[in-house]
Formats: C-alpha cells, structure tokens, sequence
C-alpha cells in the first residue's frame, strides 16, 4: 500500500482500501484508528493537528517535548511544530483530523482569536474532554462518516468541512483561558516579543494597523518585526495583521 507521510502517521492515499482512512484533500485530512510510527526522523507538520484518544494511550514527542494522550482527552498541535516517535498502547483507539492555518481561519471565522490565544499565547496542548464535548465529537464524527460516502453529491467537500468545523469550534470553545497568564516563554526576547504583539492584535478595538504601528511600539523595528513571527509561527507580522 502506498502512504502519504503527514506527521508520524501513516495515511493511506485515496487509491488504498485501508479502513482507517477517511479523508484527505489540499487542506484537511481526517482519519479514525491511525497508526503511529515509532523511531522515526522529525517531520514538520504543515497542518494543525487534532488528535483525540478515545481509548488506550497515545505517547508523541512534539517540539522535542513528550507528551502523553489518555481516554478523553486531546493533543492540540499548531501548525509547523516538529513531531515523531509516536507511541500507542495495544488497546489503543482515536481520530486524528488537521487543517492547514487558510481553512481554519475559514472554518473558525471570528472565533480564530480564541485559537491564536490557545495555541500560541498559552500554549494549550491538550484539552480533557467533558462527557457532552465527547459525545458531540461522537456524533459528528459519526456524520462525517455518513457523508463521506455520498461521493455523488456536489457539495461533499464543503459539507465535510462544515462537520469538522461544528467540531472544532465545539473543541475550541470549550477552553477556559480566564484564569490563564500569558506565557513569555523564559529567556526568549523574540518569544516575549510576539506574545506581545499577538496580545495587541487580539485586545485592541482598532485592526489593520500598518506593521510599523506595532513594531512602533513594542520598540523594534518592522523587518525585525516580522523577522520574529516568522521564526516563532511561520507566518509574517502582516499576515497575523490580515487575518484580524
């Protein structure tokens, strides 16, 4: 069988019969019972990720940091993190979906600020999942299935896409970031930097300011600016400005 390498996982390509593929285009993937593979070099995720546990354990080393996954609970993954050495216990049983940074800021629409603050202001990596988030994640998932194999209807992949949406925004607004500190991540200046700039552009009523208003007052310059989101995000200082 041939497979596409996304991450550590191994997704099978539309043309083989594995069962636990589901769906990939240019923008999403979505699969069930995923197989992780263990020993393997770092590979650069160019989507954000999303893997849920419903049963077993789920052991992934993200950013050189290991993380472990239990029933119920879920691995957030920004896009470009640096994932391997995937783990899964014997019983293991989980949903593994990724959307790249243009669809999720189209699927999330306004509520793609929560997400920003999540991943990238307080690093969130893993949700608990309540019992209603589960069974909602159940239901939907369940949907998508159904609807993937209506391959005649004209619709079927904006249809599956709004079905992952219902579930991520279910996911995403059921995080509590109240009681959160933003993080400046330790000795980092650049890291301290974009934390501030991203606070700026989630807090302040007035969007679409030039990349020199910001750069202005965080006191650097704007090539430098733009030098540090793309080190710490990917993304440059303007493209963060035009996605508020």
């Amino acid at each position: 069988m041939e497979e596409a390498n996304i991450l550590n996982i191994s997704i099978p390509k539309k043309d083989g019969q594995d069962t636990t593929f589901y769906y990939i285009d240019d923008d999403m993937f979505v699969l069930t019972n995923f197989h992780c593979r263990d020993a393997m070099s770092p590979i650069k995720a160019d989507f954000n990720i999303m893997m849920l546990c419903l049963k077993g354990k789920l052991q992934v080393n993200v950013n050189n940091k290991t993380t472990i996954i239990g029933k119920d609970q879920m691995l957030i993954c920004r896009s470009n993190a640096f994932l391997n050495k995937g783990i899964m216990s014997t019983d293991f049983e989980g949903v593994c979906f990724g959307i790249t940074d243009p669809l999720m800021k189209t699927l999330m629409g306004s509520s793609i600020t929560i997400w920003n603050k999540a991943v990238y202001l307080y690093n969130t990596t893993l949700i608990q999942l309540s019992d209603n988030l589960r069974l909602c994640s159940k239901y939907c998932f369940m949907l998508f299935d159904l609807k993937l194999k209506d391959k005649k209807h004209r619709l079927q992949k904006e249809i599956l896409q709004s079905i992952v949406s219902i579930a991520l925004l279910n996911f995403v607004g059921s995080l509590d970031l109240s009681n959160k500190e933003i993080l400046n991540g330790g000795p980092s200046q650049s890291r301290q930097i974009f934390n501030r700039f991203l606070y700026m552009l989630t807090h302040e009523e007035q969007k679409h300011q030039t990349v020199n208003y910001y750069s202005t007052r965080l006191c650097v310059s704007s090539k430098y600016l733009s030098a540090v989101c793309k080190a710490e995000s990917n993304k440059t200082a303007l493209q963060w400005i035009q996605e508020y």
